[in-house]
């Protein structure tokens, strides 16, 4: 467990990886810090329930799960973390697990020291949380941190973070648990989301696990969630148009896509659902998404926008305004790059050059993807990369040369830059490293065509940066350091003001130059 600077062992400080003390921010934090403990943990037992192989496991899974939620509402269970005993119990109770005497789920007392002046708990008051398979805890530290709230600097001040939070909390309140992972379902036919849903098995392991007993491309979605097929009808029958956004088609008949719709997944933000040959994404949506999703469809390097509708903002988070919506599109052709390394061929391609190809299209047209990371990008039989899930995507050259530039930040990974394109071997940032150490950046660069001329045409960058507009050698790092998903208006402050958008869209240029 990390330590924080106060000297505790703090389950918060893992989950954000920020730089703020959780401790210090109120109870109703630690309630939502709770929530996703607890929603982990039926995670756990799912992948437990699975190892038995018993028969039926996944609807007997969902029901006994759903009686034990009722039973909580009911007043029955004092708190969500007992939940998963009584779950663990009616588990082995009806053959899905097997009986033992030890209880798996971690029940020992975590203790809590109060700080002196601090109000809350004295260390004679404790709290549960359920442990974590260590396989599972490497798979969420390798997915990156949940939600990043981007604590770098120039990224977001301590009041914006609180503000933050305090939207976290209202959501996970709302049963949205937008604290979980990283975003919604990766979206199309095969594509494996990060945090789906597979019969209440959560994130990408439960996934992987029901592709290997099943042999299929494609899962079903969890029951009757808030997003899932079966209340699709009511997220409709309650959807207020506020904006509507044509594609190429003139009309949808989005009650046809409830009808029919195949569920392909379900995420924190939203579900997606398989129509013909549309996918049909319901739930928040950025203001943005939808216009975004139709330039680069246009362009050819993402999804065929077919046509959108959003209600009014909701709240706004991770650097965009979120509505509820719909968005139907286009499936994208291919296969997901997914969790390769830098050398990974496709079509004789490898996954590094596929993967910065597909980078600077995106970036010569001033969007930002945010979320960009080697599962969000499908790769077809000619090599071509493809972008999909647009949810945190920005149109702004500042925040594309951000997430460029930021690919090369020295900061920790998760600390600031873009730690998504950081933490992925796919994307041969690791592999360029490796060959800095060894001195064979020349050696790299004849591997790796398109990355090798990022990395060459990095420092003409930086030195126009310096000499053109003026940047100190500490701004040009904060404009390295400055973290995806930050706020628009943080691109009109600091280093940032120094130049226009227009400059920073041919700083992207001179980026891709020979590209």
């Amino acid at each position: 467990m990390k330590r924080c600077v106060k000297g505790k062992s703090c389950g918060a400080t893992c989950i954000t990886r920020s730089e703020d003390c959780v401790l210090e921010l109120g109870p109703s934090i630690s309630k939502t810090i709770g929530d996703v403990r607890n929603k982990l943990g039926v995670t756990a037992l799912w992948r437990q329930v699975q190892a038995h192989k018993a028969v039926g496991r996944g609807s007997k899974f969902v029901r006994i799960r759903k009686e034990v939620e009722m039973e909580r509402a009911a007043g029955k269970a004092l708190r969500k973390q007992a939940d998963l005993v009584v779950l663990k119990q009616r588990l082995e109770k009806e053959g899905l697990l097997p009986k033992s005497k030890k209880v798996e789920v971690d029940k020992a007392p975590r203790q809590v020291d109060k700080e002196p002046g601090q109000k809350g708990r004295t260390s004679k008051q404790t709290e549960r949380a359920p442990s974590l398979p260590s396989d599972m805890k490497r798979q969420l530290a390798a997915l990156g941190p949940p939600r990043q709230l981007d604590p770098s600097s120039g990224a977001r001040t301590a009041p914006e973070v609180r503000r933050e939070l305090a939207n976290i909390v209202q959501s996970a309140k709302k049963g949205e648990m937008t604290l979980m992972m990283d975003d919604i379902s990766r979206i199309m036919r095969g594509s494996l989301p990060q945090n789906l849903e597979i019969a209440s098995a959560g994130n990408e392991l439960g996934m992987k696990a029901r592709l290997k007993g099943s042999g299929t491309q494609s899962g079903s979605a969890t029951g009757n969630t808030r997003w899932a097929r079966d209340d699709a009808k009511d997220f409709d029958g309650s959807f207020k148009i506020h904006k509507s956004i044509r594609g190429d088609k003139d009309m949808i008949d989005w009650k046809e896509t409830v009808r029919n719709g195949i569920p392909i997944g379900e995420g924190s933000f939203g579900s997606v659902l398989k129509s013909g040959n549309m996918a049909i994404k319901r739930g928040e949506v950025g203001a943005e998404e939808a216009n975004i999703i139709k330039r680069v469809g246009q362009a050819g390097i993402g999804p065929k926008l077919h046509g959108a509708e959003i209600s009014t903002k909701i709240r706004d988070g991770y650097g965009v305004d979120l509505h509820n919506g719909r968005i139907a599109m286009s499936i994208v052709p291919g296969k997901e790059m997914g969790d390769v390394g830098a050398n990974t061929k496709f079509a004789g391609k490898n996954a590094a050059d596929v993967y910065w190809k597909a980078m600077a299209e995106l970036h010569r047209l001033g969007i930002a993807h945010n979320d960009a990371h080697p599962h969000n990008i499908m790769v077809d039989d000619a090599g071509k990369g493809r972008w999909v899930d647009m949810g945190l995507a920005q149109q702004s050259p500042k925040a594309a040369l951000a997430e460029a530039l930021g690919a090369f930040s020295r900061r920790s990974k998760g600390e600031g830059g873009n730690w998504q394109t950081q933490g992925w071997k796919a994307t041969g940032i690791d592999a360029y490293r490796q060959a800095q150490t060894d001195r064979k950046i020349a050696g790299f660069a004849k591997e790796h065509p398109v990355l090798g001329r990022v990395i060459n045409n990095v420092s003409g960058v930086q030195s126009t940066l310096m000499r053109k507009y003026g940047l100190s050698p500490e701004e040009l790092k904060q404009v390295t350091d400055h973290g995806i998903r930050s706020p628009l208006e943080t691109y009109n402050k600091g280093a940032w003001a120094k130049f226009t958008d227009k400059q920073a869209q041919d700083l992207l240029n001179t980026l891709y130059d020979g590209i």
